[in-house]
């Protein structure tokens, strides 16, 4: 028997080389519904697989999958499970170029216990790094975890007990601390740790409610030489100068020698706007007050400064009668 999954990004195949099903069943008819149930269930599934379609390996083999004891009531939509037991099989799952988990064990529900030999090949350390942040300032830059052994759960007096014995490895671990300044300050991180191989052997640990029990823990740990540090850089100091102090680099200076308290802008040149007269008049109204107040502020700070004054008139009029127009309204702003 053979069913696909197509609903997935990657379809999965499931295949049951056997199938017993026994139990007892009841069906009603009424006018107004339909009842059925069935009791004592028990269905047997024997050479189980699970696989991607396409692919030859199977990512989940089971020996037997049993059911014991069901109870299906479609009346109330209702389903009970007395017992499932897994017996034998194999569970591989393959971590895209992160490594490969591989699992083969049994699981009994009603027990609440479970048995698996594990082997881990080649899990990158890297994607853990999220998680290793929110508890120490490290950067888990590389490194692979390898383990074998065998993986037990059981129901204890204050809960689950996890139990594993067996061998471990890391490989080409390198781990930086977070924040630290080196001396030339080009870098953000620093070397924290640097392991090209740490192995532990006949590992035994138990982990329950409030529990935490590590038995013996043999070790071998070959370092590996940290990169030498960067040599210092020598950075030349750069001296600016704005001679005529008017917050405008010399170099970029258009108007040197500028009056000290000028107006300047980007270009360091002195800013002054026009001071504009009414037709055929030479007096100067209010409005333009503030453009001769900031000149003679400059003149306080400037003594002995020389400025050039114009006056000019439109050309409505003989060139006599503007002229004279001309060096009144000049005048007008001495």
């Amino acid at each position: 028997m053979a069913y696909s999954d197509r609903s997935r990004h990657y379809p999965l195949e499931i295949g049951v080389s056997r199938l017993g099903v026994k139990g007892k069943a009841d069906l009603s008819f009424m006018p107004d519904k339909v009842g059925a149930m069935a009791e004592s269930l028990n269905v047997l599934f024997e050479g189980v697989s699970l696989k991607e379609m396409g692919k030859e390996a199977p990512l989940v083999t089971l020996g037997s999958l049993a059911v014991e004891g069901g109870r299906i009531d479609l009346e109330t939509r209702q389903v009970t499970l007395e017992r499932i037991m897994m017996e034998g099989g194999h569970a591989a799952m393959v971590l895209e170029k992160t490594g490969a988990v591989n699992a083969k064990g049994r699981f009994t529900l009603a027990q609440k216990s479970a048995e698996a030999t594990v082997h881990v090949s080649n899990l990158a350390l890297t994607p853990f790094q999220p998680y290793v942040a929110q508890y120490a300032c490290l950067s888990v830059d590389a490194g692979d975890f390898n383990a074998a052994g065998k993986v037990s759960c059981g129901e204890g007096e204050k809960g689950p007990n996890l139990r594993f014995s067996g061998d471990a490895y890391i490989a080409d671990l390198l781990v930086s601390e977070l924040g630290a300044k080196l001396e030339t300050q080009l870098d953000a991180t620093q070397r924290f740790l640097a392991w090209q191989a740490l192995k532990a052997n006949n590992i035994k640990l138990g982990l329950g409610p409030e529990r935490l029990e590590i038995g013996e823990v043999r070790t071998r740990v070959f370092l590996k030489k940290a990169p030498p540090k960067p040599a210092p850089v020598v950075v030349e100091k750069v001296v600016i100068l704005d001679s005529d102090g008017d917050a405008v680099p010399d170099n970029l200076d258009k108007c040197p020698g500028t009056p000290k308290g000028a107006r300047v802008n980007k270009d360091g040149c002195w800013v002054l706007g026009d001071v504009l007269f009414d037709f055929d008049r030479y007096n100067i109204k209010p409005q333009f007050y503030h453009l001769l107040d900031e000149v003679a502020v400059v003149f306080e700070k400037n003594p002995g400064l020389r400025v050039r004054i114009e006056g000019h008139t439109d050309n409505v009029g003989t060139a006599a009668y503007n002229m004279k127009l001309s060096l009144r309204r000049a005048h007008s702003v001495m």
